[in-house]
Parts: structure tokens; sequence; C-alpha cells
């Protein structure tokens, strides 16, 4: 992938991309790398402290190759592709590491229950992080990110094991069975309202021991959530209003609310304090939008307090839902079409705070009968899409230092997920296999495709569509160049 600048004579090393790049969680996964199981697909995330003899080779349990894994992909990203920043959607302190190695810049996304654990008052206990038990709410939540944390406790050695402990344990001797206050059950817990607890565990990500990429500039930004502005979430937060989206049928009692601009400014201003108090008021605070929210979530030209950058979602049609539909197959008109939808939200937000986070073209399901006409229409998105760069056109990036991002590097999914689409739409319905909604004429047969993925928007796919396995698989020839073309040089 040598564009004309570099065979003009720069330097390689000098030449980099315009665009960053999204990087899904599940790359690295290892323990259902062939999407055979039906259950979620858990990315690689060991703990730090996890020793060899324990992780039975396996790239999701292996600390070592995990971090051989996201390293590869990295590396490729870095010196082949010549892109510089990334985005990923949940905290991995083996990204963050290899990407420390590589020189890289990372906006780090947060799980969308972080936000309610961010917003919420740290007298709660309640939290939870990927819907794991983690007992720190609010301030003690923000600790939990920035300094890793075991189920009800933030910081300590990053390489000592989490497991499940004893809530009461100041004197081991008097509250715990086993010296350690480890504990299989509540019978390993000594007092009438000791419990053993279980949690979450999240490594640092900033650490002097085990990696201070807050400090060293490896992240440039920590995302709260993804598409989580105006969600119907079935937890809500204290002290902060939130109109009720769903109720239940029988009772009329709210069991969901919607996650307001309010329940966000929360969560940032909570974060923020965190990171000014360790001296990291470098590392900024974004939201990712779709559809034109900014309109209804920044004011006068601004986001709410606490957020620093607007991360929008851009997309052209309906090639983003599930399953995707194209009004135009054509990649240049898409790209047009993704950037209006993006002005109109850099309008309401500011053009200094506001960027592209995603935005690129479905490609569909590999075996459908369009599928070349829908590869070469991604090939032209992407080519208009780095053509119409600041950087390539002699314009200042006004939202410098954070690039328009495409989704993404590589496909997430099997060769025939239903959520993308494959299969008959009559006996493999989309309602009906992955919404349970079924009808005569919305079945859901044994051999449909499972409803797994997130459509095909990769530039590249893992060997057999697997969720591991190097080199990545080109999904067009001739590839498309990520570099300024050479006449805009």
């Amino acid at each position: 992938m040598v564009s004309g600048a570099e065979a003009g004579g720069k330097n390689l090393a000098d030449v980099q991309s315009p665009i960053g790049l999204d990087y899904a969680p599940v790359r690295c996964a290892g323990d259902n790398p062939y999407w055979l199981r039906r259950d979620a697909v858990a990315i690689c995330n060991p703990q730090l402290g996890t020793p060899q003899r324990q992780c039975n080779g396996s790239t999701s349990n292996c600390p070592g190759l995990c971090a051989k894994c996201y390293g590869e992909d990295l590396a490729f990203i870095r010196h082949q592709l010549k892109v510089n920043t990334i985005t990923i959607y949940q905290p991995s302190y083996y990204i963050l590491k290899e990407a420390q190695r590589l020189g890289m810049k990372v906006v780090v996304g947060l799980l969308n229950d972080s936000v309610i654990g961010l917003a919420s008052p740290a007298r709660r206990k309640d939290c939870t992080y990927g819907a794991a038990p983690l007992h720190l709410c609010g301030s003690d939540y923000a600790a939990a990110l920035i300094d890793g944390a075991c189920i009800d406790h933030a910081g300590g050695d990053p390489y000592k094991l989490c497991t499940s402990h004893c809530a009461a344990r100041s004197n081991p001797a008097r509250d715990c069975v086993h010296g350690d206050c480890s504990c299989q059950s509540d019978s390993d817990c000594r007092g009438d309202s000791n419990r053993c607890l279980g949690g979450a565990y999240l490594a640092p990500m900033n650490n002097p021991a085990a990696g201070e990429f807050l400090r060293d500039g490896t992240v440039i930004a920590i995302q709260l959530g993804n598409e989580f502005f105006q969600a119907c979430e079935p937890l809500v937060v204290p002290g902060i209003h939130q109109p009720c989206c769903s109720r239940d049928p029988k009772t009329g009692r709210c069991t969901a609310w919607t996650v307001t601009r309010r329940v966000i400014s929360a969560a940032a201003r909570t974060l923020r304090a965190a990171l000014n108090a360790r001296g990291l008021d470098r590392v900024k605070i974004t939201v990712n939008l779709v559809q034109e929210q900014g309109r209804k979530f920044c004011r006068h030209g601004k986001p709410p307090p606490g957020v620093d950058y607007v991360a929008t979602h851009s997309y052209c049609d309906f090639v983003a839902q599930m399953p995707p539909q194209w009004l135009t197959h054509s990649g240049a008109q898409c790209w047009e079409r993704a950037r209006r939808e993006f002005a109109i939200d850099q309008k309401a937000c500011g053009a200094s705070t506001t960027y592209i986070g995603e935005t690129g073209f479905n490609s569909g399901c590999p075996t459908a009968p369009n599928a070349r006409a829908l590869l070469d229409a991604e090939r032209d998105f992407v080519d208009a899409m780095v053509g119409a760069q600041p950087a390539c056109n002699s314009r200042p990036n006004p939202a410098a230092p954070f690039p328009n991002f495409l989704y993404e590097f590589e496909d997430v999914g099997p060769a025939t997920g239903c959520l993308a689409g494959c299969g008959d739409r009559r006996r493999c319905s989309y309602n009906c296999c992955c919404k349970h909604v079924c009808s005569a004429n919305q079945r859901c047969e044994p051999d449909c495709p499972r409803c797994v993925g997130n459509g095909y928007f990769g530039l590249y796919h893992a060997p057999g569509y697997g969720t591991d396995g190097f080199p990545p698989v080109p999904k067009f020839a001739p590839m498309p160049s990520l570099l300024c073309p050479a006449s805009q040089q």
C-alpha cells in the first residue's frame, strides 16, 4: 500500500494516514474463535498476574498470547496502514500496552454501565462493570477505572490476582475462615452480615508498575459508553430526573429510564475530577452520538459541562442497522451523505470539539449475490473519505488532535451472520431469529445463521472469519490506500 507520495522519495517513517481506525473489541477472543457457540464472545483480557501454567494455552486466558495477538494487529495497523490513532470500545490493558510500545494514540471507550457507575453517588455500592458487580460508584468508580480495581476496592498491586473475598475482612482471624479472606461461599466468611463477594476485575490504565498510559500520552481520550445518549436503560441514577421509557405491561411500573445529557454530564464531571486530581488533565473526555443527536445533546455550540469532544457516528442510508439496507450502491455518494450528517452535529456542537468517531460502508454478507458490487462501493467510500480529509487538502484539522475514524479494521462476525441479514429473509427472519418475534411469515429454521456480528465494515477479515488469527485477509483487490492521494500531496 504505497502511495505516490512515498514513491516520490518521502521517508516511509514520515508518512501517516490522515484518518484513525476503529478497532473492534472481539479481536483476539480465543474462547469461541469460529462463533460455534451461541453465547457472546469474550474478549481477550486476562488478569495481569495470571500464571502461565493456569492459562491452558488460550488467547483469552494467557497474558502473553493476548499481548501477542493485539501486538500483531497494532503493528500491522501502524506500519502497513500508516494509521497512528485507534478507538477501542472497552478498556484493554493489553491493547494499551502494545499501543504504548508502538507509539500509537488511543481513544478508550467505556462500557455503557460505566456511565451509570460514574454518574451515581459514591455512597452507593451497587454499580456494575460489564454487568459484573463492582461495589464502587461515583468517585470510587472513577478511581477503579484509572487505578484498577478488584470487586470492592480500587488500586493496589496490579499483578495480584483478584479473587472472591469476604466483604468484612479488617480482622482476618475474626472475619474469615481462610487467612487471606478468600472465599467460595458465604460459609467462608464469619459474622451474621458477612458474605462472600465476587465481581469485576479492572486492570489499571495508569499505574507506575504496569504502565502509565494516561500520563504518557498513549490514551488521548476516554469515551463515555457507546451510543448511550438517549438509550433506554434499566438502571436509574439517584438524584437525576430521567424520563421513564419502558413500563411493565401488567403493573405499569417503570422498568427503564432514558439516559439524558444530565446523566452523561454528571459522569463526565466525576471522571474529570478524578483525572485532574491525578494531574491527568490532558486526557480528554468524549461522547459519541448517532443520527444527528448533536442538536439535543449540545447547547450554544458546545457539549455539556465535563464533556470535551463529541464523536459522531455518521453513516449514510441504513447501512449500520440490522439487517442493513442500501439506498445507494455508490460509495462516493454514501460518503457525501455521511459527511452532511456530520456537518449537522458539527454545527450544533462546535467545529473545534466535534469529529467523526465512526463512519463506513457495510459491504454486506460475503455470500450475497451482489457482494462484488458492495465491495466496490465500500472501497470507493474509503477513497472518498480519505481524499476529503483536511490534511489531504492543505487545511488544518479543526478538532485536532482527533482525526476522523473509519469503522473498521476487520469484519466482526462469521461469514453468514444473521444480524447482518444473511440467510433467506423468510426462512431466517431477523425479527424471529434475533428478536424472537415470529409469525407465519417470519420464521427461524434450525439451519439459519447465528445472531452474531455487526456487519461487514472492515478493510480485512480474520482467517476463516474467526475472532483471531494473523495475518488479516484483504477484502479488496486492490486494497484502498489510507494515505492522501498523490495528487493532493
